[in-house]
């Protein structure tokens, strides 16, 4: 296999089309958190090339406002955009993923655009370079190396959204059985469940980008939660009862988790462990994956319980 510096020579020489196992090597088995080296890790790198292709090969270029009318910068279209306007709008994007969510498709053609947008820029030195706060000050004629590392991990964060909803398969039938949920299974999963509560008031990718800008200094998630919401205050958890039914996911995951604590739970700037897996997302969506059988979504918790504890799984 070409190495990426390879692939790059090729990609900025119009001659490479990069392949679909290296986009999916990128969006889930690239590890986001490597040690960078020495400036980026194999993930910037990869998303990095990936752009570029977009922007020669594949590009899409929109106006906002027509996809999603309540965008930033929405009268522009996206190949018009300078650096300055493809950051607000990605951050736009990623701030409020939830409410862009619900226009269904659009949200995809406008990830694509600024994605191409991303790419373009950084295969024109000196291309709308009018944000100076993601600028290289030895080289102002090009993205910084903190810039190119947010952008990519965002684009990546956002991305693996949309494939695991485009992907999954929904387990409509209801459970079986009700597990026997007691009060000290609630009990001992509290602290679990304000870890969870606080990683799914965030926004998609916010710890992975605090994590790089602020390198050595990450600790636990709180840390990002009062970064972005000084005033947060912590939500509760509900009673036994309301949990019996399952259909609050991000309520009942830490009870899952007292019952199955071989199923562990991976957000969504980590890699998956073997075997089975609980998927939390900002905005509280929780999936139940495994690299063998796929993604599951189920209306109740304990329908994706009892699918993880099937005999042919």
């Amino acid at each position: 296999m070409a190495t990426l510096s390879q692939l790059n020579s090729s990609i900025e020489a119009r001659e490479a089309c990069l392949s679909e196992p290296l986009w999916r090597r990128w969006l889930w088995e690239c590890d986001m958190h490597a040690p960078l080296s020495p400036k980026f890790n194999e993930s910037h790198l990869l998303g990095l090339l990936l752009a570029r292709q977009k922007a020669i090969v594949d590009p899409v270029d929109v106006r906002l406002a027509e996809l999603l009318p309540s965008m930033i910068h929405g009268p522009k279209r996206t190949s018009e955009l300078t650096l300055r306007q493809l950051r607000d709008a990605l951050e736009d994007l990623q701030m409020h993923w939830p409410e862009h969510c619900k226009h269904g498709d659009s949200v995809v053609d406008v990830l694509d655009a600024l994605w191409t947008r991303f790419g373009m820029i950084n295969l024109q030195e000196n291309c709308c370079l009018d944000d100076l706060s993601s600028l290289d000050p030895d080289c102002p004629t090009r993205m910084s190396n903190a810039a190119l590392r947010r952008f990519t991990v965002i684009f990546c964060v956002l991305y693996r959204h949309l494939d695991l909803e485009s992907s999954c398969t929904h387990v409509a039938d209801p459970p079986a059985d009700l597990p026997d949920l007691q009060s000290y299974h609630r009990q001992a999963g509290l602290d679990a469940f304000h870890e969870h509560a606080m990683y799914a008031d965030l926004p998609p990718a916010a710890r992975i980008t605090y994590k790089q800008d602020f390198a050595g200094m990450y600790h636990s998630i709180t840390q990002v939660l009062y970064f972005h919401f000084p005033d947060y205050a912590r939500q509760r958890q509900i009673s036994l009862e309301d949990m019996r039914g399952g259909l609050s996911h991000l309520h009942c995951l830490s009870v899952a988790l007292e019952l199955r604590p071989d199923i562990q739970v991976r957000v969504e700037d980590e890699q998956w462990q073997k075997g089975w897996n609980w998927l939390l997302l900002p905005g509280g969506k929780v999936y139940l994956a495994s690299a063998q059988h796929g993604v599951f979504t189920a209306p109740s918790i304990w329908r994706l319980l009892e699918l993880a504890s099937e005999p042919s799984n």
